[in-house]
C-alpha cells in the first residue's frame, strides 16, 4: 500500500516505489536504489531524500501545475519534511520487502525508526531546555580552559 504525507497547504501526496519508477530517478537524480552508497545516501542525506520524493510525485504534481520549487515550498514547515522523508523510507523498506530484500529492508526500517526516535526527542521541551543550557555553559568565556576574568 503506497504511503502519503501531507503538505504545508494540505495537499496529500502519494509516495510510491516500483522498478519503473525507481529507474526513472536512478536516470534523472544518479541515485540507484540497489547501489549500496546510494542506498547509505537516502539513509543518511534528507536532502537526497526530498528529492527522489520529487521524482515520485511529479506526476500529481503536473496535475496541480506545480513546478519542482513550488512543491518545495511546500514541504517547509513543522514536521512537513520530515513527515515526508519518514513515509518515503517507510515506502522504501516495503519496496525491498515485496522484492524480497530482508536485509535492506531492516537497514532502512532501522534508519527510519532511528530518524522518527531523534525527531520526537528534539521536540521534547525538557530536551530542547537541557541542549540550551549545556550549549550555554560550554560558551561561556570563564568555562573555557585558559580563559581570564575580565578585571
Amino acid at each position: 500500500m503506497p504511503r502519503q504525507f501531507t503538505d504545508n497547504t494540505g495537499q496529500k501526496w502519494t509516495i510510491s516505489i516500483t522498478l519503473k519508477k525507481a529507474r526513472f530517478v536512478r536516470e534523472r537524480l544518479d541515485c540507484d536504489l540497489f547501489n549500496p552508497e546510494d542506498w547509505q545516501e537516502l539513509l543518511q542525506s534528507l536532502g537526497t531524500r526530498l528529492a527522489f520524493v520529487w521524482y515520485l510525485v511529479a506526476d500529481q504534481a503536473k496535475e496541480l501545475e506545480l513546478t519542482d520549487e513550488q512543491f518545495e515550498a511546500r514541504l517547509y514547515g513543522e514536521g512537513v519534511a520530515d513527515n515526508c522523508s519518514n513515509e518515503f523510507l517507510a515506502e522504501l523498506a516495503d519496496f525491498f520487502r515485496r522484492l524480497g530484500q530482508p536485509g535492506m529492508v531492516t537497514g532502512t526500517d532501522v534508519a527510519r525508526e532511528s530518524m522518527e526516535r531523534h525527531q520526537k526527542r528534539a521536540m521534547d521541551p525538557e530536551f530542547l531546555q537541557a541542549m540550551r543550557s549545556h550549549l550555554e555553559t560550554l560558551t561561556r568565556p570563564l568555562d573555557m580552559p585558559g580563559s581570564k576574568s575580565p578585571d
